[in-house]
């Protein structure tokens, strides 16, 4: 099932910018370690950044394998969503907002 979040209703001023200041340095904080594991290996400053932009340049068969089953499920979540919410809704328009009498 899909679980989604609603930011607009949640999240307002200077929550927002909490958000986005954590994600933010959590983001530089897991690519400098990326970065730094790459220089401790002894890769080039050339092959160090194209590894840390590129992370499927990396991945070996079984990586990809993995991925595109995570990516199938995904999917196959994403249409069961879909057809759930399709056959949830009525046929018929709905009539709620008009009076009644």
């Amino acid at each position: 099932m899909i679980y989604t979040i609603n930011i607009k209703a949640n999240i307002k001023g200077v929550n927002l910018v909490k958000l986005i200041l954590v994600t933010t340095l959590l983001s530089f904080g897991l690519f400098s370690v990326i970065i730094a594991m790459d220089f401790i290996m002894g890769l080039t400053e050339k092959n160090i950044i194209a590894t840390a932009l590129n992370p499927f340049k990396v991945m070996e068969p079984n990586e990809y394998f993995i991925l595109f089953l995570l990516f199938l499920v995904f999917i196959i979540d994403m249409i069961g969503f879909y057809l759930n919410k399709k056959r949830q809704s009525p046929s018929q328009p709905n009539n709620e907002g008009t009076p009644k009498g």
